[in-house]
């Protein structure tokens, strides 16, 4: 018997949340500013009309430093024990001292997290990391205690939790509830740790398996934040606030925890084919039970009415992790009189009932004699033979298959970018390799827009890239009103972006052999053993090219072609500025991709570095990361040359902005403010 497929879900307590940003939004722009449950929103007041907003991590990071908004303090959706440091962080001994002073006299709170001062005419004054003077800070870190002591890890509290199984609608923003399969337990401890809880709520609301299911995060956007095996999701959810406003009491009134286990959307449909094979299953019994009625008996006696027996597989939820995706394993029956059909793949669109085709005539005396159709199948079918809704007939219009003329660009190292560019040959001639008929498949169905481009997914025929998936995402600029613009637009704008590719992944190239060089040198003077402090993540540009469509006389179509990423796709760094807030200097990737900038502006004589760094990894499994859309930031001395994204100011702010890492030190840059280009 093959092993049951393991049923990929992922747990959240809350709704998503949002950046006010949304489609602007600096930390989430591929989902719009849609953030998982739980993570912190803080509140900006606008000065033009006083309004409020609620912002994400990373817009509160760029826009506080800005004179168009005022920092408040309140926070949203941050769980008790943490603060963000409020207003704008100021530099120099002569602004502390004002700012020390000024908050003696009660005026302003200070804004200068975790240092001690003296003031030669004043007491000596110890600022807070909260934005707090010195009583405020005493009186937050006694609210803290108390509430960490009432929230122990040793607590003997429990409460009552709901699990219920939910899937993401293909075209909805709220979870929806699997066929209303929830169940309440009580007596959970309040201080039950994430694995623990997890392997409760699966052993409560799929009582019929003894062993504990594997489990997968499969969809970011509904995975809490800083999760670890041990942490404590559903405590805060059982105490309230005491009455001093202090400490924290157990609410022995509190309505059950709501877990969610969220199913993949592949495990979903194939969840929904699976119990339509089961209706038609159950169908075919009930005709065969029909036509056995309806033979004729020999006895003048008429027969005692026998009640059929319906079939056990009919339950929905006899066995669950066997309908969990890829579905290439048959389901294990809880009931041996009836054995369940076996699930079918998701690479057949079509699974189901086969209907032979008819190559003569029917007919009618004879179709009346070999079938016999219950009355109620009947009106069933009837009743689904609705009309074609108008989603549907464009459904129809939506999938094209066209063949196209792909320029693919050539990635070249740095060198021999710059000997060809410098040849005096045609720019096309330097920049893409000879075209090659494809034929090119596009979903318009499923779209998403970033800044400047707008991307549907499909596949290509042949397969240029050197992985030979066919899996591709197929770009098409706009312009301010969002409205695509015409080919011969695209012609030029997409060229402009492709070029920006192919000297983003030649500086990257030159990043990895001076790795190399280093490393060589370091294990050279006999450090064999040596290695950074940070492994260097495998890291590389999508493959990319210019499709342009055949056959069509004056509306053939254009479209930059790349790799599909399927992995959960992530903005690194952006192009406006090379800050990093606190979470992201923590992350590997972010980190080596930082440092990335630093060796090419270093490498470069400080004339250009990459930026706006995005993408993610080609699958869920591959540790590899792909990058997509970079932009390449320049001296502008150099003139108006690459993409649009080629921001001024984020090359001036660059030596400011940068913070060198474990990478910078580990492979010997010079730092930025002791570099000096030499003249050219």
């Amino acid at each position: 018997m093959a092993s049951r497929p393991s049923l990929e879900v992922s747990l959240t307590r809350a709704e998503p949340v949002w950046c006010a940003r949304r489609e602007s939004c600096r930390g989430a722009p591929q989902t719009k500013g849609l953030y998982p449950a739980n993570t912190p929103l803080y509140s900006l007041t606008l000065k033009r009309d006083k309004s409020k907003i609620s912002v994400c991590g990373d817009c509160f990071d760029h826009y506080k430093f800005k004179n168009s908004t005022i920092v408040t303090e309140r926070v949203e959706n941050q769980a008790p024990g943490g603060g963000r440091v409020g207003g704008h962080v100021v530099k120099g001994d002569v602004h502390i001292h004002k700012n020390v002073a000024a908050a003696q006299r009660h005026r302003v709170f200070l804004h200068f997290p975790k240092r001690s001062r003296f003031v030669p005419s004043g007491p000596h004054v110890v600022a807070s990391n909260g934005n707090y003077n010195p009583e405020q800070y005493a009186a937050a870190q006694s609210r803290m205690r108390g509430r960490a002591m009432a929230t122990s890890v040793h607590t003997g509290y429990t409460g009552a939790v709901t699990t219920c199984l939910v899937y993401q609608p293909p075209k909805g923003i709220r979870l929806q509830m699997l066929e209303k399969c929830s169940v309440t337990f009580r007596d959970i401890p309040v201080g039950i740790g994430y694995s623990q809880l997890l392997d409760t709520c699966f052993q409560n609301i799929l009582p019929v398996y003894q062993t504990t299911i594997h489990v997968e995060m499969v969809d970011v956007n509904a995975v809490p934040l800083d999760v670890t095996a041990e942490s404590n999701l559903i405590r805060p959810h059982f105490f309230k606030p005491a009455k001093d406003g202090i400490a924290l009491v157990f609410n022995a009134k509190a309505k059950p925890c709501v877990v969610q286990l969220q199913v993949t959307s592949t495990w979903h449909s194939g969840y929904v084919r699976w119990t339509n094979e089961m209706e038609e299953e159950e169908i075919g019994h009930e005709e065969e039970a029909a036509g056995l009625k309806r033979k004729p008996t020999h006895s003048v006696r008429p027969q005692p009415r026998k009640r059929t027996k319906p079939a056990e597989t009919k339950t929905l939820y006899a066995d669950l992790t066997s309908i969990a995706g890829p579905f290439h394993a048959a389901p294990t029956s809880v009931s041996t009189s009836s054995p369940s059909p076996s699930l079918p793949s998701l690479s057949h669109a079509h699974a189901g009932v086969e209907v032979e085709p008819s190559t003569s005539p029917p007919n009618a005396s004879a179709a009346a004699a070999a079938e016999v159709i219950a009355p109620h199948v009947l009106a069933r079918a009837l009743s689904r033979s609705t009309k074609a809704t108008p989603e549907e007939a464009r459904q129809l219009a939506q999938v094209r298959t066209f063949p196209v003329d792909l320029h693919m660009v050539k990635l070249l190292r740095l060198a021999l970018l710059i000997e060809l560019t410098n040849s005096g040959l045609p720019k096309l001639d330097t920049r893409f390799d000879p075209p090659s008929r494809c034929m090119l498949t596009i979903d318009n169905s499923v779209s998403e827009v970033g800044g400047f481009k707008t991307a549907c997914f499909g596949t290509i025929a042949t397969s240029p890239f050197a992985s030979k998936l066919d899996k591709i995402c197929a770009k098409q600029a706009y312009d301010k009103d969002h409205k695509v613009l015409t080919s011969l637009a695209q012609l030029e704008v997409l060229q402009d972006e492709l070029m920006t590719h192919q000297w983003a992944n030649a500086l990257l190239i030159l990043v990895y052999a001076h790795i190399a060089t280093v490393r060589e040198g370091i294990i050279g003077d006999g450090y064999t053993f040596w290695k950074p402090k940070l492994k260097v993540p495998k890291v590389r540009f999508a493959e990319a090219g210019l499709a342009i469509e055949q056959g069509v006389a004056g509306r053939a179509k254009v479209y930059m072609v790349e790799e599909r990423i399927t992995g959960p796709f992530k903005k690194f760094i952006h192009n406006g500025s090379a800050r990093l807030s606190q979470s992201a200097q923590s992350d590997p990737v972010i980190a080596f991709l930082a440092f990335t900038q630093h060796a090419q502006y270093v490498l470069s004589n400080g004339m250009a570095f990459v930026s706006d760094y995005q993408g993610g990894a080609q699958s869920g499994s591959s540790d590899a990361v792909i990058l997509s859309d970079p932009q390449l930031i320049s001296d502008p001395k150099l003139g108006d040359i690459f993409a649009g994204g080629n921001v001024p100011s984020a090359f001036y702010n660059f030596c400011e902005e940068h913070v060198c890492n474990s990478f910078c030190t580990d492979f010997r840059l010079i730092p930025l403010d002791k570099f000096v280009p030499v003249d050219q």
